[in-house]
Formats: structure tokens, C-alpha cells, sequence
């Protein structure tokens, strides 16, 4: 059923909260609306609605004005009709036919004729209906009286062969006399008006017309919509759920290769039917439409009014219609009092304790994000509405992505190359029989640890289920793994997925090819997966397997790596007076094309015939999906090729797949590669020299294409000459196309353009923080408004993380392009902290603790160097040739380099004695820790002790190791942290250790506890205890025994003290040795120090108001008050106010102290002013603004009460 609303409501914003009221009691799939008054300069918007509208043009003020609003559910568009006539028509397709919607607005001072309206019909299409305010009388539609206008109408009626849809009741109530009449018709066409019902809507608002309802009925197909319930995870009671788990685990059947069908069948029933008992399901049908500001005083109101408007409808008398003109007048009081107070509520609410889901929630409903759970589609021009239909088209059109139809024939004809791959990796190889050996409950912890998502897959289980499955039942899941894992088998359920169709961005939502694919995939499976993951990238980083071009989807690696190296290129060409010719390839559907068999071809050339191999083979083979929408699931469909959407092995396998696309441009071309997003580059004085070998590469990639089963798209494919001159037009052919030569070019969300000026990218960042500054403006009211704390987590989330993104790049741009950046940042922050428009920009920034860009890019900047240099593998030159300055300033050769793991993680265990940790240091005895400890060293087996210590004094640091007699001592640098000095002490002590001992076994002992627990981190370590885990692998390989121990410090154990006896004289003893070297936290926390003391510096050297009683940029505690009062705290503070600073604002003189006679200042008014100076002095007891301005509690206290007292508080 289709439901049409028409209203003469003069005046959209003033009547929009009426508007909401009509949209949530009737849900209308299309507004129409006369007399809007709106000016071409405004841009109204009703969410989840498309707006069409035609605004009056004639008239100084906004005034008159028609707009059609269609739901977004059904495909719409407008009809341009040439009339003088204030009228819009638009289209709409609905899933059996279309209906054309004709609104218009006929006013008492526009005489029309009969050829205006028939004008406008002959342009409508065959089903149509007219709707609107024709101020014309007719007794035909239940006027007293026919005018000019009236039989204008009639005749229209007559000779036209249409229908009005008015039944006689009066549509509009004049507010002077209370007379009723009927000017607002509905015309249709005869074809149409027989599904139609009309009436008006008993509700009256503050307009003098009536709401009408107009009803189309056609054959619906929402009883097929049906919505999956969820899961109560919020109410659920996890210690039911899981004892009830572990008495039923020995119910289950044993396992076997056999059944694992059933098996994994059986052991999912039993979680589902577990979660049914002791957490439940909930409806999840949608609601209708909430008015957030609804409230039961506006309901009684409304039922007061329309109780009015039926009396007077009987009595006609003076006194009830003025009793209706006041219920009138309340309601619309009520209404406007309720939706003000409902928004300042929400708003002032947002603090640090709010939940953040609640706020970003309210933020991607000012944003307009959220997603519309219904999808309808237009296929042959009709509508398709039935969710079945939808479904099995979007599942036609997934299916069609991954099937053979998307290769060349060149490619279909030689596929059979990757067929039966030979293999002749010796099983018996060690890294092969590791790679292969059984799963271990490490693992498994490990990746139920860092799971955090919430969607169940197919078998309904999400991962929070397996979370909290007891003991046993992680047991046995393991070892469904094994069973799996070890005899070669797969559950056939884990090859089907669930695909949840997401529009894309800026898409049609009617078309297919708008959706991109979410699968949900069994979490069981994807567990399993995760673990098979990690292994393999293990393997193929350890023998450098993936080529050293990709950063995508790797550890230590970002897009920053090739947008650095393109960056890198362009200077170099410039320096040199040459040109930069790029080539940024698209590879039409990548991820669905991928060739499984040569993904198979590829493995059999580096992993012997065993588990992994075997596992990954049944993850590929026969995958199938389902698309689900509105709870329906579509026909099954094949995905034919192409590595497994929603899988977590797919990437890993994507990028073996292309891996060899870089091996193809030989020398001078440059490659850059980020998962699927290829670029070449080539530069040189020559552009003919350029083009030869572009094209050459573009050549030999088109070869590698016909032979891998990736295709470009030439549509899509660009070309850029980076240059200082005019010539950059450059003529190369990908196959039988050539390549669009683009002045601007978007990599890795980066627009770089010819002249690399940085100007577009600047416009483009501009225009995307613009939209996003007006959420903060929303939630940022001076009196009401968010909290601060709250705005500028906002404020760095939307639009800070959008500026910084890709500032090492374009940070060099000319001021003037950069100030436009500054000036959103600014106003972002200004915003945040509710200060005044005048404000100086530096004290505005130390208030909110956020630099300027300049000093934050700049920290960002040596950042960015510090983990270069850390990971270098990602660019194609030196560090120290992107980052000369910083290299020499913060000596970031020294960062200690991220290393793999020799020993494969799951593997590694190494011995870590904590029992001393179980006594609190603060409750024990020095003799108790050394009772215990002797009791530990006596009964270990034979070994040799090594003490380590470290040591920082006066930003010196010293590291000692004790080993019997011997005394190690060892000077760090000054940037290392006490955590880096103990763990390098204990990598030291390793190494001398494995060189200069000759016992095969040693423990090793430290008082630092979080160096020793560091070790035991192995999936994620530091980058030192990554190191040390490779030592003490080295060492075992050696056949010596490294055991490690904690001990508290200071209780008289002799190796410990006089290893910190040592470590305090090692950095002024002339016997310590230098060890250069820090990590790459330790280079975060002295970078960020740094800025710290350069910004600390600067604002110290300024001369503002605030720089007076602030001294330093550490930000004050938050005063604890209401928005508004925070607003007036943070305006005192830096004296920019109000009071005293509107006169810049209104180019106005300054004013001047009506007491004192001079200029009128906040210095005056707190200190100096003979205007409430006795009240002034009992209240603060302060004279000083320092001491006034405290961010003391009591000081602001005393603030507000004197500012209350006063009559200041309202004119900050």
C-alpha cells in the first residue's frame, strides 16, 4: 500500500516538527507539500526521503513553493514540466507499474486557465495524480459556491476524462472567521482512481489547511518480509551457559573423520540450543518511526484539539472555535517547548561517561548513514519488491562476478597449466613438518582472544559463544580442528556462506551492481582459519616468499610506505629536471576472478603435500552462497572462482595469487604495489624515453594478465606525467584501448596531481570536513551543548584523522592552499570548547591540548620516520633518503629493526619462573622472598645464575650483568626506557651466555616484571622480546638451556644486589661497553616529548591573555560543570568574551566601563572595577586572575557563584 500525504503547511521549517508528528503516525511513502517558502539557497532535508521541489522565484521573500518527498524505498524521479505554474511531478516506480505524482500550488493572486492545467497534464504520463492547493470552489468537491476558478476545474474534469478524489469534506478552516471550505483538491486520471481512497486526516495543526491521506492499494508483498531475531547477549547468563555446556560435552558423540559433519552439526546444536536456554532471542522487527521529543502531555494536547475541531465541526459556535484556536495554539507551544528540551537534554548528556556507541550512533544519524534494511530493485524497467526475487537477483549477479564469462579466451584456453601441480617439497623438511603439525590450545586461545566481531554466520553462532564455552568444550572444538586438520577432511556446511548485500557509496540502490558482498562465513570455520592464517604468513615472511613490493595487509607496513616512494619519485624527477610518468592499473574484479588453481599451482611450489596444503584445497573447492535480505535467503549459487569473500585466509591467498605482477616491470620502472592497487612509475629527461617503456611494461603486464587470469580495466586504468611543464599528454595502449591521460589521480585515498601542488586533494579534504564540522555544530551550543571532553573526541575522529591522513605528503603544499586545512581545525576546536569567535587561535588550541597543524604534521612526520625505519622493507629506497633531516636530529638508525621469528610461535615455550610474583611485595618479608628463592635454585636442576639489572640516572642508562665473578657493564642510549634497558639486559645476558659460558644451562634472573611477562607474549611481542625469543631459539638449536625467573628487588638476594650495585655505576664507569641501539616505542615517546618541548616553548613565548595564568600546555582537569558553564569558564580564561569582544564582531567601538570610564575588559572586571568590588572580594578572595581563573575546584565554585550573583553570567 502506497500512502500519499498532501498538505498546505506554509512553511516547512516553521511547521517541520508537525511534519514529523504526520510521518510518525502515518508513515506516508510520499509527501507532497504546498506553499513551503523556501529561497533557492535552502537545502531541506527529510531523512530516509528524496526531496524534488520548485520554489517560488517571483517574490523578495521566501514564499509559495511546492516539494514532493518520496521514501528512498521506491525508485523516483522528477519530470521536468514547462508551466509557469508553481508545480514538480515526479515518477515513481512501484512493482507493478509507475504513477506519476503531480503537486502544485495555485494561489488566490495568480489567475490560471484552462490550457495552464491541461499543459501540465499532457506532460504527465498515463497514471497519474494531481494533488495541491487550487484555491477554487465547487459544489462538486464540497464548496457552498462555484467561482471563476471552480468551473475552470470542472471543465477540466469534464472534457479531460478525470476523476477528483475529494468526497466533500472541507479541507482548510479560515483562522479569522472559522468558516470551513474545500480548495484542496485530488485529481486522477479514471485508469488510476478506482485503487484509490482519499480522506482527510482528523489532525489540524497550526496551519489553517487540513492534512489529506490518499491511499493506493496494490498487490504488497510485505507479509514476505520477515525479520532474523537476535541474540540477547546483553541480558545473557554466561555462567548458566556454560555449565550447562560442560555437563552436556560428554553427551556428544566421540569423533571421527567419518561423521565430522555430524560431528560439527552435533556440536553446533548444542551451543544454539544452549544460547536458547540461558540467553534467548528478541524480536527484531522494526519499528515505526520514533519522534525522540514525543511525550504524553503533546499526546493529550493533540486528542484536546481534535476533540475541539469535532465539536466545532457540529456547533459552528464562536466560543468552541476559539477554544479550538487555543487547543490549537498549545499543542504547537507543546511541541516546538518538547523538541528544543529533547535535544538540549540529549546533547547536554554527552560527557566522558556516555556509552560511545550512543553518541556515534546519534552521529550517523546527523550524517544520514544509517543503513535501510529493505532492498528493492529495477530489473526490465519494473520494480522488484518481493524479497525473494530480490534476493536471487543479487545472488544472479554475485554469481556472474566469479564465473568463467570474466576471463579472455586466451587465458580459458591455456588454464589448463595450473592443473595437477607437481610437488616436490620434501615432507620431512623441519619448517614443513612444523607448518603441518597438529593445532594447539595456544592457538586456539590465542584467536578466540582478539576476536571481537558480533555477527553469527550461517550456523548462528557468534564468536562471544565460543568465548565463553567452559573448559572442555574449548577442548573439543580443538579437537574437531585436528580431526579435521589431520585427516584430510572439511564440514560441507563451511564451504556455504550467508552474503548480506551492502550498497556502495554514492550507488543506485535499484540496480545490482550497486551492492558489494558481506559473507558470513561459520565462526567455527573462521576460528580454524585464523590459525591455518597465521601459520601461513609465518612461512612465507620467513623464506621472503611475498614480494618485497606489497604492503598491503602486511606487519609494519601502511599505505604511507607507496605513497611515500611515489612522493620520493616526483621530487627526484623534479630535482633533476625530468619528468615522472605513472600508470595506476585497476584489475577488474580481483578478489572474484582470482584463478583457485593456480592459487593451488603457486602453494605446490613452496609447501610440501601435508595438512595445510590439503585444508587450503578444501577451503577452495565447490564454495557456495546464499544472499540474505529481510531474513530471506535466496536459491544456492556457486562461486565459481576466486578466493572466499569473508574468509580470513583469503587475503593471504590474494596476495599469493599477484604476487608476481612486480617481477614483471624489469629496471627502471618502479613498482608499487598495496594488495590489488598496481602502480608503475618510471621517470626520466626524455618523454619519449618514458612512453617506450611504459609501454613496454604495460605489454609485458597484458602478457601476464592472458597468463594469470587477472584482467585490467582499460576504462578504468589511468595515466599521470608528473612535470613542470605543460607537456604531459602521453599516448600508451593497454590491449586495443588507450589509457585516459588524467591531470589528477586518486592512490591509496591520496590525490596527487601533474604539477604536485597538492590543490585538488586540499579542495577535496575541505569539502569532506565542511560536512562533517556541521555535526559538531549541531552538538556544540554554547549553553546546552556536548561537553568538550566529548566534541573534541569528535572533532579528532571525523576531521582531525581526516587531515592527517597522507600529511608527510602534502604538508609541503604553499601556505595559502594549507590555511584552508588550519582554518577547519580551528574552527573544529573553537567549536569544542565553546570560545568565542574572536579568540586568538593559540590559546584556543592550548585549551583544547591539540597543536597546531604545522607542529602535529611535523610530530607525525618523524613518527612516520621512526617506523620506517624500524620496518624498511616496504620502500623501494633508504630511509635516510626520505627523512635526511630527522635522521641526523633523532638518530633513528638506532631503532632496533622488526624482526621475524625464527622458531614458528605456535612452538615456541620457554621456561618462566614467576612463583615468587604470588607474595605482594608490599605484605612480605625480604626473608620470606629469600627463603623461597633458595628453596627454587636448590631444587633446579644443575645451571649456572646470570643477574641482570638496569639502571637510569639523570637520563643516563646503565645495564649490568652478573655472572659469578664477572661483572658486565653496559651504557645504553639516553633514549631507551626502563622497560627497554631490562629487556636489553637480558638479551645481552644471552648472548654472553651462548658465547662466552660453557654450562648448557643457565636461569636467568631480573627484578623487572614486565620485562619477564613480556616474553611470554609470543603471538605479539616487542620487537626486543622478539629478539629474545630468537636467541633463546639460537640457544636451543646450540643444545643450551636459557631458563628465566623473576625476584624481587632489595631483598638481600646477592646476585640481584649486586647486579643493581653495578648497573647504577655502569654509565660513568670507563669499563661499560656502548650498545647503540632503542625501540621504536621508545622513539614514539622521545618524538612525542620532543613536540611536547617545542609547543611547551612556543607558547611560552607568546604574549596571549591566557599565556598569563596558563603557563604550560598540559591540559587543566575538566571543571565538572554544565556546557554552559564550561563555555563561560573557558571565555574567562582566555578573555575573549561576549561583553567584551562583540564589538569586533559588529565593527562597533569597544565599550567602555559604565562605572569606571575605561575600556571595558575581563582584567577590569575581576580586579580592578569599583562595580561589585566588596562582593566581588568576600566571594572569590582573590586578586589575581590566576588564582580567580584556577582550575581548582573551589576556585571555579566561588567563580560561578560570584558571576550568578552578578549579572555577568548571562552576558559572557
Amino acid at each position: 500500500m502506497i500512502n500519499i500525504i498532501q498538505w498546505n503547511m506554509n512553511g516547512f521549517y516553521s511547521k517541520f516538527a508537525e511534519l514529523q508528528l504526520l510521518i510518525k503516525d502515518y508513515t506516508p511513502t510520499i509527501i507532497c507539500l504546498q506553499e513551503t517558502n523556501l529561497a533557492d539557497k535552502n537545502n531541506p532535508s527529510l531523512s530516509q526521503y528524496n526531496i524534488y521541489k520548485k520554489n517560488r522565484n517571483t517574490c523578495d521573500r521566501a514564499s509559495g513553493g511546492v516539494a514532493i518527498f518520496v521514501s528512498q524505498e521506491y525508485p523516483s524521479e522528477e519530470i521536468h514540466i514547462t508551466t509557469d505554474i508553481e508545480a514538480v511531478a515526479v515518477s515513481i516506480t512501484l512493482p507493478h507499474n509507475k504513477i506519476t505524482i503531480c503537486n502544485l500550488y495555485l494561489p488566490n493572486q495568480k489567475n490560471f486557465t484552462l490550457a495552464d492545467i491541461e499543459n501540465i497534464t499532457h506532460q504527465l504520463q498515463q497514471s497519474f495524480i494531481i494533488v495541491g492547493d487550487f484555491n477554487s470552489h465547487s459544489p462538486i468537491w464540497g464548496s457552498h459556491k462555484t467561482d471563476t476558478r471552480g468551473k475552470i476545474i470542472e471543465e477540466l474534469l469534464t472534457q479531460d476524462n478525470l476523476v477528483t478524489l475529494n468526497t466533500g469534506l472541507p479541507t482548510r478552516i479560515n483562522p479569522s472567521d472559522g468558516k470551513f471550505s474545500a480548495i484542496d483538491l485530488s485529481i486522477s486520471n479514471t485508469s488510476l482512481a478506482h485503487k484509490l481512497e482519499w480522506k482527510v486526516l482528523p489532525d489540524i495543526f497550526s496551519s489553517d489547511h487540513f492534512p489529506i491521506q490518499i491511499t493506493f492499494t496494490y498487490p504488497s508483498n510485505k507479509e514476505d518480509l520477515c525479520y532474523p531475531p537476535r541474540w540477547k547477549v546483553k541480558e545473557a547468563n554466561w555462567n548458566l551457559f556454560n555449565s550447562l555446556i560442560e555437563n552436556s560435552i560428554s553427551t556428544l558423540e566421540p569423533l571421527t573423520k567419518e561423521n565430522i559433519d555430524d560431528d560439527v552439526n552435533q556440536f553446533s546444536k548444542l551451543i544454539t540450543d544452549t544460547a536458547k536456554m540461558s540467553i534467548g532471542l528478541a524480536n527484531n522487527k522494526p519499528k515505526r518511526p520514533r519522534v525522540p521529543w514525543w511525550n504524553n502531555e503533546i499526546k493529550t494536547s493533540i486528542i484536546n484539539k481534535n476533540k475541539s475541531l469535532k465539536k466545532y465541526q457540529n456547533t459552528h459556535s464562536l466560543n468552541d472555535f476559539v477554544e479550538l484556536k487555543r487547543n490549537r495554539a498549545r499543542t504547537r507551544f507543546l511541541v516546538k517547548l518538547s523538541k528544543a528540551t529533547s535535544w538540549k537534554t540529549f546533547t547536554s548528556s554527552l560527557d566522558n561517561q556516555t556509552d560511545p556507541s550512543v553518541v556515534w550512533s546519534k552521529i550517523k544519524s546527523l550524517k544520514g548513514t544509517n543503513r535501510q534494511s529493505n532492498i528493492q530493485l529495477i530489473y526490465n524497467s519494473k520494480l522488484i519488491s518481493t524479497p525473494k526475487e530480490v534476493v536471487n537477483s543479487i545472488g544472479e549477479y554475485f554469481q556472474k562476478n566469479s564465473s568463467n564469462s570474466n576471463y579472455d579466451d586466451e587465458f580459458l584456453i591455456n588454464r589448463h597449466r595450473y592443473y595437477s601441480p607437481p610437488n616436490t617439497i620434501d615432507p620431512n623438511d623441519t619448517t614443513q613438518i612444523l607448518i603441518n603439525s597438529q593445532i594447539t590450545m595456544d592457538e586456539l586461545e590465542m584467536v578466540l582472544r582478539t576476536n571481537k566481531s558480533k555477527s553469527p554466520g550461517p550456523d548462528g553462532i557468534p564468536y562471544i559463544f565460543i568465548q565463553n564455552l567452559p573448559f572442555n568444550g574449548i577442548k573439543h572444538l580443538l579437537d574437531i580442528f585436528n580431526t579435521i586438520w589431520v585427516n584430510n577432511v572439511f564440514p560441507k556446511h563451511w564451504i556455504h556462506g550467508f552474503v548480506i548485500p551492502i550498497l556502495k557509496p554514492n550507488k543506485n540502490k535499484y540496480l545490482t551492481e550497486s551492492y558489494r558482498p558481506i559473507t558470513l562465513l561459520s565462526t567455527l570455520c573462521k576460528l580454524l582459519e585464523k590459525i591455518i592464517n597465521r601459520r601461513l604468513i609465518w612461512f612465507l615472511e620467513k623464506i621472503k616468499y611475498i614480494s618485497p613490493e606489497q604492503n598491503g595487509f602486511r606487519q609494519n607496513r601502511s599505505t604511507q610506505n607507496n605513497l611515500l616512494t611515489i612522493k620520493r619519485e616526483i621530487e627526484i624527477a623534479n630535482s633533476n629536471k625530468q619528468s615522472l610518468g605513472m600508470i595506476s592499473f585497476d584489475i577488474a574484479k580481483a578478489y572474484d576472478t582470482t584463478w583457485r588453481p593456480r592459487i593451488l599451482y603457486i602453494l605446490n611450489k613452496i609447501v610440501s603435500k601435508g595438512n595445510l596444503l590439503n585444508f587450503i584445497q578444501n577451503l577452495l573447492l565447490e564454495r557456495s552462497f546464499q544472499v540474505k535480505s529481510s531474513n530471506c535467503l535466496s536459491d544456492t549459487y556457486t562461486q565459481e572462482n576466486g578466493v572466499p569473500q569473508g574468509s580470513s585466509i583469503s587475503v593471504t591467498l590474494f596476495l599469493l595469487a599477484i604476487n608476481d605482477i612486480s617481477k614483471q616491470t624489469p629496471k627502471p620502472i618502479i613498482p608499487i604495489l598495496y594488495a590489488d592497487d598496481f602502480s608503475i612509475l618510471c621517470r626520466s629527461s626524455s618523454l619519449i624515453t618514458i612512453k617506450q617503456i611504459l609501454q613496454d611494461a604495460t605489454n609485458s603486464l597484458r602478457n601476464w594478465s592472458n597468463s594469470s587470469g587477472f584482467r585490467f580495466s582499460a576504462e578504468k586504468t589511468k595515466l599521470i606525467i608528473f612535470n613542470n611543464k605543460n607537456k604531459n599528454k602521453m599516448s600508451i595502449s593497454l590491449g586495443n584501448h588507450i589509457i585516459k591521460n588524467d591531470k589528477y589521480i586518486k592512490i591509496l585515498g591520496i590525490i596527487f596531481d601533474s604539477k604536485c601542488s597538492w590543490a585538488p586533494h586540499i579542495r577535496h579534504l575541505k569539502q569532506a570536513c565542511t560536512n562533517r564540522l556541521n555535526i559538531i555544530k549541531m552538538l556544540s551550543h554554547t549553553s546546552w551543548g556536548a561537553h568538550s571532553s566529548v566534541l573534541l573526541k569528535i572533532h579528532k575522529s571525523l576531521i582531525l584523522s581526516k587531515i592527517d591522513y597522507g600529511s608527510p605528503l602534502f604538508s609541503s603544499a604553499i601556505q595559502c592552499h594549507l590555511k584552508k586545512l588550519e582554518n577547519l581545525h580551528n574552527s573544529g576546536m573553537r567549536l569544542a570548547i565553546g570560545a568565542f569567535r574572536s579568540s586568538p587561535i593559540d590559546s584556543i588550541s592550548n585549551i583544547a591540548g591539540i597543536p597546531s597543524l604545522s607542529l602535529r604534521w611535523a610530530e607525525q612526520k618523524s613518527l612516520l620516520a621512526a617506523r620506517i625505519h624500524r620496518s624498511p622493507q616496504g620502500i623501494s629506497t633508504s630511509p635516510n633518503n626520505l627523512f635526511t633531516n630527522l635522521q641526523d636530529k633523532l638518530n633513528l638508525d638506532q631503532i632496533i629493526p622488526s624482526t621475524i621469528s625464527l622458531q614458528p610461535p605456535w612452538t615456541i615455550s620457554l621456561d618462566i619462573n614467576l612463583e615468587l610474583h604470588q607474595f605482594p611485595k608490599k605484605d612480605t618479608n625480604p626473608k620470606i622472598y629469600k627463603y623461597h628463592f633458595n628453596e627454587i635454585i636448590a631444587n633446579a636442576e644443575p645451571h649456572i645464575q646470570i643477574y641482570t639489572d638496569a639502571s637510569i640516572t639523570d637520563q643516563i642508562v646503565g645495564v649490568a650483568i652478573i655472572c659469578g665473578d664477572t661483572e658486565i657493564q653496559l651504557k645504553l642510549s639516553d633514549k631507551c626506557s626502563i622497560y627497554t634497558a631490562e629487556a636489553m639486559a637480558i638479551l645481552e645476558a644471552i648472548k654472553y651466555f651462548i658465547q662466552s659460558v660453557d654450562d648448557k644451562r643457565c636461569i636467568i634472573l631480573s627484578d623487572s616484571l614486565s620485562a619477564i611477562t613480556s616474553l611470554k607474549n609470543i603471538n605479539n611481542p616487542t620487537d626486543i622480546a622478539r629478539n629474545i625469543h630468537n636467541f633463546c631459539y639460537i640457544s636451543c638449536s646450540a643444545g643450551k638451556h636459557i631458563s628465566f625467573m623473576w625476584i624481587p628487588g632489595h631483598c638481600n638476594i646477592t646476585g640481584n644486589e649486586k647486579a643493581d650495585e653495578v648497573a647504577k655505576l655502569s654509565p660513568i664507569s670507563p669499563k661499560a661497553f656502548n650498545v647503540p641501539g632503542f625501540t621504536y616505542s621508545d622513539a614514539k615517546k622521545y618524538i612525542k616529548n620532543l613536540y611536547a618541548i617545542k609547543w611547551q616553548r612556543y607558547w611560552s613565548n607568546q604574549s596571549t591573555k591566557l599565556n598569563e595564568i596558563k603557563k604550560s600546555i598540559l591540559p587543566w582537569p575538566p571543571p565538572g560543570c554544565s556546557r554552559r558553564q564550561e563555555t563561560i569558564l573557558n571565555r574567562l580564561r582566555i578573555r575573549h568574551t561576549l561583553l567584551t569582544h562583540r564589538h569586533l564582531m559588529t565593527r562597533e567601538d569597544s565599550p567602555n566601563c559604565t562605572t569606571c570610564g575605561v575600556q571595558l575588559t575581563i582584567k577590569h572586571i575581576f580586579t580592578e572595577c569599583r562595580n561589585n568590588q566588596q562582593e566581588r572580594m568576600i566571594t572569590l578572595g582573590a586578586t589575581h586572575l590566576y588564582e580567580i581563573f584556577s582550575p581548582e575546584p573551589t576556585a571555579t565554585q566561588k567563580l560561578f557563584i560570584f558571576l550568578k550573583k552578578s549579572t555577568l553570567f548571562k552576558e559572557i
